[in-house]
């Protein structure tokens, strides 16, 4: 019995580095089924080089300019597939060699289910450390709200039968989604089948720490991420306005403890500064909480 194709969508951008150890993780798999199409943003680096150079006919490389919109470039290779599931990663992340193969046992002990991912480790790439990213030590369904109210879904983690790609479309591509264009599509999915994905607790993957992830792009800035999971809410609240307006009471929460924090400390870089008297200071402190508590999060 043939077993059934995985297609692999890799966007990349001056990756080069990562990508061979991302690329020699899936050529490393047991479950040896797949396609992996790497999309390349016109990178500066080596990039083309470094996935020619395994002379590999189940890596396709597709150039293509997505113009700072990820969500663009995994839309690209969803469109090229061939597979009867899709499963994502990160050009920067490391999949364990029996990752696509315990997933696909998943999908075949439980035909209910759309799509299933599992755990992670955060990996320290200079000092090779590497922790849980979630607590959770037993396998479980994740439920519309359950979504809703906190990512439970790691990118790299994710296979999804392409069925199902099929019905719900494509990412959102709108830049103000960026960073969230993906919650945004686990969403959709169980908007679509309720209870129909499995998060494996045992972790499958290893996601990558280092300055120019996708979440330190956008967090902190003017738009922050948490600004752009409300933007996703928005999308949802006529389906569950009294449960959206509460998680969405909870993300405010959590926008205004992150602001304070980085506010006091860089309030306590300001005390700590000798050549500003202490009158000056004081000014400053009450300032910036005047405006804390006038303007909100953002002032």
């Amino acid at each position: 019995m043939t077993e059934p194709l995985v297609s692999i969508i890799i966007p990349t951008y001056n990756q080069a580095a990562f990508l061979k150890e991302c690329l020699d993780s899936v050529r490393a798999q047991t479950y040896t089924s797949w396609e992996a199409i790497v999309v390349n943003n016109f990178s500066d680096d080596n990039t083309i080089a470094v996935v020619s150079g395994f002379n590999d006919p189940r890596i396709r490389l597709i150039n293509f300019r997505n113009h700072g919109i990820i969500a663009a470039s995994r839309n690209q290779a969803i469109q090229a597939a061939r597979g009867h599931y899709i499963a994502f990663l990160d050009s920067d992340d490391i999949w364990f060699k029996e990752k696509l193969q315990n997933q696909i046992k998943a999908f075949s002990g439980d035909s209910s289910l759309m799509m299933v991912c599992s755990n992670g480790y955060w990996y320290n790439n200079a000092t090779r450390l590497k922790r849980r990213i979630y607590r959770t030590v037993t396998n479980n369904r994740i439920s519309f709200r359950k979504q809703l109210w906190s990512n439970r879904i790691v990118n790299s983690t994710v296979i999804i039968k392409k069925l199902l790609v099929d019905k719900i479309g494509l990412l959102d591509e709108n830049p103000l989604m960026a960073g969230c264009e993906d919650y945004d599509y686990w969403l959709r999915v169980l908007q679509e089948q309720n209870d129909s994905v499995l998060v494996l607790a045992r972790p499958q993957v290893l996601i990558r720490e280092h300055g120019s992830n996708i979440s330190n792009l956008f967090y902190g800035t003017a738009n922050t991420l948490s600004d752009r999971v409300l933007r996703v809410y928005k999308k949802y609240e006529t389906s569950d306005p009294v449960f959206i307006a509460k998680a969405s009471r909870r993300m405010y929460a959590i926008m205004i403890k992150i602001s304070l924090y980085r506010g006091i400390v860089s309030l306590g870089q300001v005390l700590r500064m000798k050549d500003i008297s202490i009158g000056y200071k004081i000014d400053i402190v009450v300032r910036y909480f005047l405006r804390r508590a006038i303007y909100g999060a953002h002032a």
